[in-house]
């Protein structure tokens, strides 16, 4: 169990999925990990696309930014601003760690 509002946490994830689902190749796979800790709950959603550029990780989340590799030109930047916006106010925090492969967006949850 974590501390959250179905519906938020239901957009959230259905913003990293499909970012996810847009920037992997044809045939290649998206992955979704959840981990319980004794303070929180943390999702994860990985793709083995083009990946975010370490300088770009942090921007990402400023709205309206479009990285290098935003693809085929759909969307206007606010997806993932609207995830840190919806995790911020449930009491958690989003990130993309490092990654060897593609995009990994993680998000921690505060337990009740």
């Amino acid at each position: 169990m974590a501390r959250a509002q179905p519906d938020r946490l239901r957009r959230v994830m259905l913003e990293l999925l499909d970012n996810a689902i847009r920037f992997t190749p044809s045939g290649e796979t998206v992955t979704v990990l959840g981990e319980l800790h004794p303070t929180a709950v943390e999702l994860e959603v990985a793709d083995s696309g083009p990946g975010i550029p370490a300088p770009e990780r942090d921007r990402v989340f400023e709205p309206f930014f479009r990285g290098a590799a935003s693809g085929d030109g759909t969307g206007v930047g606010l997806g993932l601003p609207i995830c840190r916006m919806i995790v911020s106010a449930l009491g958690g925090d989003i990130w993309i760690p490092d990654s060897d492969r593609g995009t990994r967006v993680r998000l921690s949850l505060p337990r009740p």
